[in-house]
């Protein structure tokens, strides 16, 4: 197993932290798949005999996975991952003010043509008709950052 520190990761300093603004399914995939490369490189695993699972943004990267990349992964576990960005911002309460301008920083402002584009470019659930390995979610009935309409979506292919 690999716990990888992906850009964007918090413990290595702002700038690492800040390095994954705008890049949710861009280069802190490639982080992932750069570790993976490695580990087949250093004989830990071989190409089929790979997994993704994770928690949170894990789970949002476990369903990036297997949508944008899905050839990697042999298969997947998402925890509460929130398949659709605009639905996971447009559920922050008012009173969470300082992590909404801080999402909207790392993700993307829903309040943009532009920004709106980019977070659904960036959601699993517009690419979920490219799951073509197994896939476990583990989602909350009354969650309501990652809607449970939108994991089934993804499970029902």
């Amino acid at each position: 197993m690999l716990a990888v520190n992906y850009r964007g990761s918090t413990g290595f300093g702002k700038a690492f932290t800040n390095a994954g603004n705008g890049e949710w399914a861009g280069k802190m995939h490639d982080d992932l798949l750069d570790a993976v490369q490695w580990a087949v490189a250093q004989g830990v695993t071989t190409p089929d005999n790979v997994a993704i699972m994770g928690g949170s943004y894990g789970g949002y990267a476990s369903l990036v996975g297997l949508t944008f990349t899905p050839d990697t992964f042999k298969c997947a576990v998402d925890i509460v991952g929130p398949a659709n960005l605009n639905t996971l911002l447009a559920t922050i309460p008012p009173y969470w003010t300082g992590f909404y301008k801080q999402a909207i920083k790392r993700m993307g402002d829903p309040a943009t043509a532009q920004g709106k584009q980019w977070l659904t470019e960036r959601s699993s659930v517009t690419h979920v008709d490219k799951i073509r390995k197994p896939l476990l979610i583990g989602q909350g009935a009354n969650d309501p950052r990652t809607n449970r309409a939108e994991s089934s979506r993804s499970s029902t292919r």
